[in-house]
């Protein structure tokens, strides 16, 4: 899916390994986010698939604050333009 960002697992299960996943991020084929992490070059991040997996990844993870409060439609004394806090 487009701008889902991807871990070393998920491409296992799409039967590419973690050496072949290094060799394409050295090739440019995929880009590196973080260690394990990868996405494909010139791909926008889309929020939901990259806050899930920054779920899977630390537990207890969750949108808290103003995000939450904004997601809910309550805007009082929040920023026009939102800011993302987790």
């Amino acid at each position: 899916m487009p701008g889902t960002p991807l871990t070393s697992k998920d491409l296992a299960e799409l039967g590419i390994s973690a050496d072949f996943a290094v060799h394409h991020a050295r090739a440019g084929l995929l880009m590196r986010l973080a260690r394990g992490v990868y996405c494909r070059p010139n791909d926008s991040l889309a929020l939901d698939p990259s806050l899930l997996l920054l779920q899977r990844r630390f537990e207890g993870l969750h949108v808290g604050g103003k995000t939450a409060l904004d997601w809910y439609g309550i805007r009082q004394y929040v920023p026009q333009q939102p800011v993302l806090h987790l």
